[in-house]
């Protein structure tokens, strides 16, 4: 069985290394990044990611439109995806727009390994 395939839409450095090093290293699953979320929605469909991790901070209004695009494409609408950001007032708009779950920055590494491993092993 080959590794579960993770797509990372965000453009702050410092969370593109901590939270790929930790997906690769740790989880050991396969990852793919952005930093371009006007991109982001044909990688999705390129790539066939099992979860893409979006920061809502950097990308406004164009991260609601990607989860929206995710929500409402056949293809990908199964895709679960993982909001992210520093503003928890943003979860109730993320969660709206199509994200299966949210979390908010900064945050455990733990955490974060728990909230992966429950989207995966429910399917989103």
């Amino acid at each position: 069985m080959s590794a579960k395939r993770i797509l990372l839409v965000e453009n702050d450095e410092f969370y593109v290394v901590v939270i790929g090093t930790f997906v690769k290293l740790f989880l050991q699953y396969d990852l793919v990044t952005t930093k371009d979320v006007t991109t982001a929605f044909e990688m999705v469909k390129a790539e066939n990611p099992d979860l893409v991790l979006l920061d809502f901070d950097s990308f406004g209004e164009m991260a609601l439109e990607l989860a929206e695009n995710m929500r409402d494409d056949c293809v990908t609408k199964l895709i679960p995806l993982l909001a992210l950001s520093h503003d928890g007032s943003k979860r109730a708009v993320a969660l709206g727009g199509g994200a299966s779950a949210f979390m908010q920055k900064p945050f455990k590494v733990h955490d974060l390994e728990t909230t992966i491993n429950a989207i995966l092993s429910s399917g989103g």
